[in-house]
């Protein structure tokens, strides 16, 4: 009887453990988008952004430029994607680092991969303290 509860109970955990493993790996397969970002202003400044995942946001509060440079320039985008995602802003491809973005309001730009996609919106945060 005992070897008979042990046994119930040893396959009930290795079903629990499948179980885990299996939704583990869809997660991860389901997941992708835009893992890191900066953003470049023309004369070389560089912003490191965060990505929030959850929010899919895009922005560089962390490290604020100065007052009126979202309204000043276009900026460049530089990122990282996961495997086999294609990122597009105004419907056409993002090129990282190299196509220009107008950053005077949020921008949109959408992660694509197998037909799904995931909208981050982009924004330039500006230092409000800045006095200069």
């Amino acid at each position: 009887m005992r070897n008979i509860a042990k046994t119930l109970l040893a396959a009930a955990l290795l079903s629990v453990g499948v179980l885990l493993l299996s939704s583990c790996k869809k997660d991860k397969e389901d997941t992708f988008g835009i893992l890191t970002a900066s953003i470049s202003l023309p004369s070389g400044q560089t912003f490191e952004c965060a990505v929030d995942q959850k929010a899919f946001t895009i922005t560089n509060e962390a490290d604020p430029a100065e007052p009126g440079t979202a309204d000043q320039f276009l900026v460049k985008i530089t990122y990282t994607a996961t495997i086999g995602t294609t990122v597009n802003y105004n419907g056409e491809p993002l090129q990282s680092g190299i196509t220009e973005v107008d950053l005077s309001s949020p921008a949109v730009i959408v992660a694509i991969k197998g037909g799904k996609e995931v909208t981050y919106t982009v924004t330039l945060a500006e230092d409000a303290n800045d006095d200069s």
